[in-house]
């Protein structure tokens, strides 16, 4: 019992009245409880030792009033322990239900200490790529002062010339892997219809040409781009140069361009054309077979009526 009346310690004190289940009686309360601690055989809520428990035992052996038995005494000393344990249940459950909710609001905190974690964590990343942004910055800065600038000195035309060759010797390059690679696979192509597999294979070159060619151009607005920009710092007269010769290689390009639809019309038109050639033949064919087969019937059923 003492473990009990030290759980009950804990509890308010107001939970001594309270409804109990219907196995219990009803705890009295604490004013009704006062007036009968100096009756004998009352029950205390506090823990008592071993000693005086046997004193009280002893004393509760000798009946003090003659109307009353000791029988009587221990069934009233049962049932005012019976509502204590009624009231120490109550508590129990008080404190059980304490201990869950301080369970559920740690496990809210600990989730919301770790979402603020990883938001810190992030604006720490985010406060060192800025760090690390903002010095590159200062040392591009501190590196301009001291360094000239001689890109704008450079003759513009010479640099768009070597631009133009190093872009004509890529060019030459990849054609020649694409031939390369069209002959390899060309042979290992099923070749039933050769017609098709290479008028396939011219679309997909083409294709690949007309690509590079759109390479071409959006890296030709781009040197125009850089043209316009260092306008005010070059010299008048090349500056002209050089927009004519970008104007002529944009010209070259939209020509090569429209060269390159052109073809790839005309291989769309002479594959449609062999494909209604090659449909008409076969439809030809098969009209001959059925004639074949009807003139064929015509013949089995002359030799049954024979």
């Amino acid at each position: 019992m003492s473990k009990f009346f030290r759980r009950a310690k804990n509890c308010s004190s107001d939970s001594s009245d309270f409804e109990i289940d219907s196995d219990y009686e009803q705890v009295p309360s604490q004013d009704s409880r006062e007036s009968d601690s100096d009756q004998p055989g009352t029950s205390e809520k506090t823990a008592v030792s071993k000693k005086d428990q046997k004193k009280i035992e002893n004393w509760l052996m000798e009946p003090t009033d003659e109307s009353e038995t000791v029988e009587e005494r221990h069934i009233k000393e049962i049932e005012s322990l019976q509502a204590e344990l009624a009231n120490l249940r109550y508590c129990i459950v008080e404190q059980d239900e304490k201990v869950y909710e301080s369970l559920l609001k740690q496990s809210s905190l600990h989730l919301e200490l770790l979402e603020v974690k990883q938001k810190n964590e992030e604006l720490e990343k985010e406060k060192r790529k800025t760090e690390e942004q903002h010095d590159e910055i200062i040392m591009l800065l501190e590196a301009s002062k001291d360094k000239k600038i001689n890109y704008i000195k450079e003759d513009a035309d010479e640099k768009l010339m070597e631009e133009n060759e190093k872009l004509k010797m890529k060019m030459m390059e990849l054609k020649a892997d694409l031939m390369e690679e069209k002959t390899k696979n060309m042979s290992l192509m099923d070749s039933d219809d050769p017609v098709e597999v290479h008028l396939t294979y011219e679309v997909k070159n083409l294709k690949l040409e007309l690509a590079e060619k759109n390479r071409e151009v959006a890296t030709l607005k781009k040197q125009l781009k850089k043209v316009k920009k260092s306008k005010k710092l070059r010299d008048p007269g090349n500056l002209e140069e050089e927009l004519q010769l970008t104007r002529s290689e944009l010209e070259q390009a939209k020509q090569e361009l429209a060269f390159a639809n052109e073809q790839i019309s005309m291989i769309f038109e002479s594959n449609e054309m062999t494909r209604q050639q090659d449909s008409a033949g076969y439809e030809k064919q098969i009209r001959e077979l059925k004639d074949r087969l009807i003139a064929r019937e015509e013949e089995i059923w002359e030799l049954k009526n024979k």
